[in-house]
């Protein structure tokens, strides 16, 4: 891992699936679309996946047309009010980041990452395919021993359940230049799940 890794996951939830999509920035800026549910977001995933690979198979330039890279779904989970007044924030938006109900996509439009006021403003998690599971984190590495940043590796539905921080949980797909699923397949066979 390089020092520019490192210092990325040391950013916690959002680090996690910074690292894996490009190596760092922000995941929503890499997102192409986000949807409501886990389904609608594999399922495209799984879309861009198959053309790529298909592409791949054309004799002598397919390989360099598809790249690499591949589509991931990552997750997020966020407060959907987001009015500037801590006061006016304490409830949740019911008209706020919802999918369309023909597409499924969720505009994210107005998200400023603010929070339920008292609570976290976020939980990013990033989905590998090879192990089945969602990697997230508590929260970013402060560097205090005694509040040490956790890497949790959660099944879909401990994630999906989500925490009272949130009301919306939204599912993004990007082609993600990073993720390497041989070596998430290593570590998940070492770590517990969550």
């Amino acid at each position: 891992m390089t020092p520019e890794e490192r210092e990325t996951i040391d950013r916690g939830c959002i680090g996690i699936t910074a690292t894996n999509l490009n190596g760092g920035g922000n995941p929503l800026d890499s997102a192409e679309k986000i949807f409501g549910t886990f389904e609608q977001a594999h399922a495209a995933m799984e879309e861009k996946n198959n053309t790529l690979n298909w592409m791949a198979r054309i004799p002598w330039f397919g390989e360099r047309m598809a790249g690499k890279a591949r589509y991931v779904v990552f997750a997020k989970m966020f407060w959907s009010n987001q009015d500037p007044d801590e006061k006016k924030r304490k409830n949740p938006d019911p008209k706020a980041f919802l999918p369309d109900p023909k597409t499924g996509e969720v505009d994210m439009t107005g998200y400023e990452y603010r929070e339920q006021p008292g609570m976290v403003n976020f939980d990013y998690a990033f989905w590998d395919e090879a192990s089945q599971s969602f990697w997230h984190a508590n929260h970013m590495d402060y560097g205090d021993p005694a509040d040490p940043m956790i890497v949790l590796q959660s099944t879909k539905e401990k994630f999906a359940a989500g925490y009272r921080d949130f009301d919306r949980t939204v599912y993004a797909i990007a082609l993600a230049n990073n993720y390497n699923p041989g070596l998430a397949a290593i570590a998940s066979g070492r770590r517990g799940g969550h």
